[in-house]
């Protein structure tokens, strides 16, 4: 497995076929997650550092994909999902719908997130998940690994 950080807002086109497979393949309600949609949003309301992380495959497929933005707020460096804020219903990291890859690739991208040569961040606000995504169940336990604390709050809504 390869993950790969970019940096440029044209990651939304060049990947676009894939993406937009990946989500269809995994879950109809990430239509906030759609390649045109973060493409968009970053162009009118983006701000901080772009950080798109994609997950490939041993043959260079896109498996799954982690679009972050990196911001200050309150003198800390946060990152969070692209579209994290009041615009968008659901946001998700991106990664094969079977518990193996889910777990296999959300550990790859943990272990690239948190390395050294990353772009530094001091927290990590992931909102707006879907309760069944699985990445509430396998995201916790991985992010404990890397010593990393986990706080997770429910939203009324």
């Amino acid at each position: 497995m390869n993950v790969q950080l970019h940096t440029a807002p044209d990651v939304f086109v060049h990947l676009a076929d894939e993406w937009d497979a990946l989500i269809d393949a995994r879950d109809s309600t990430l239509f906030f997650m759609r390649s045109d949609w973060l493409r968009l949003w970053w162009k009118h309301l983006g701000h901080g550092e772009l950080t798109v992380w994609t997950i490939h495959d041993d043959d260079h497929s896109l498996m799954g994909m982690a679009p972050l933005l990196i911001d200050k707020q309150n003198g800390k460096l946060v990152a969070s999902m692209i579209g994290c804020e009041e615009v968008t219903d659901y946001v998700d990291l991106v990664y094969p719908s079977d518990n193996e890859g889910a777990t296999d690739a959300l550990a790859a991208l943990l272990k690239e997130i948190c390395s050294p040569k990353s772009p530094h961040w001091d927290e990590w606000h992931i909102c707006n998940i879907p309760e069944s995504s699985k990445t509430l169940a396998i995201l916790p336990g991985l992010a404990q690994r890397y010593g990393l604390k986990v706080e997770q709050q429910i939203a009324d809504v």
